[in-house]
């Protein structure tokens, strides 16, 4: 469907992100995810409001910044689903004010930049005391969720079950894909209390008491 994209003019091209904007299931596929995104920065604001929704579907974190760009467009429509895909992919709570979302982006790429190899070292064969440390700062980013979900899926190897119990907590807090593999792998853990955090982080994902707010119903165009 990606590679019909701009294959046909604007309404397949409608058709076909409407049609990704359905699919049941986030794409680990890169050029599908790329040739969404693409889309993002469209003119026609009817194209660049169904790749939101496309995007928040594929889980494509990666199109953040791209969305947080949208929010000083001059589209109301596209504001307000450039927005609801953010929180969507990213749990913040801030408003839709735009400089707000830019420092947070700014501050995020700079941990991405200087931190995240650190906290991995930590997690992998870093003292109990810094690797407790590093889930805890792991588990307070919300830029690139999938990728974070990855390194906390590191510490499900220490041999500390306490750790290992701490990031079962973080990863319950990360509703991706990475996320749910990654606990239902540690509730088989021989350790009876990982286990049960384990399963018990894993209900939380897939049975939220508060349910995520999620952008609205999809509309044929």
């Amino acid at each position: 469907l990606a590679g019909l994209l701009e294959s046909a003019g604007p309404e397949a091209d409608a058709l076909l992100l409407l049609t990704l904007a359905r699919l049941e299931a986030p794409s680990q596929d890169l050029l599908v995810l790329e040739r969404v995104r693409g889309y993002l920065g469209h003119p026609n604001e009817r194209l660049a409001s169904l790749a939101c929704l496309a995007a928040d579907k594929l889980r494509d974190h990666q199109a953040v910044p791209d969305l947080i760009v949208l929010l000083s467009g001059s589209d109301a429509n596209l504001r307000a689903r450039a927005y609801a895909t953010l929180t969507d992919l990213t749990g913040l709570p801030l408003d839709r004010d735009a400089e707000a979302w830019i420092a947070w982006l700014d501050g995020a790429l700079s941990w991405w930049d200087e931190r995240s190899e650190p906290c991995r070292v930590a997690l992998v064969s870093g003292a109990p005391a810094a690797a407790a440390a590093a889930i805890q700062e792991v588990a307070g980013q919300r830029l690139f969720l999938d990728q974070l979900a990855q390194l906390l899926e590191l510490a499900l190897l220490r041999p500390e079950p306490d750790l290992v119990r701490s990031a079962c907590r973080a990863l319950g807090t990360m509703p991706e894909p990475a996320a749910r593999v990654a606990l239902e792998r540690a509730a088989a853990h021989p350790d009876p209390a990982v286990a049960g955090e384990a399963r018990a982080a894993l209900e939380r994902l897939l049975h939220p008491r508060t349910p995520v707010r999620r952008s609205s119903p999809i509309r044929p165009p």
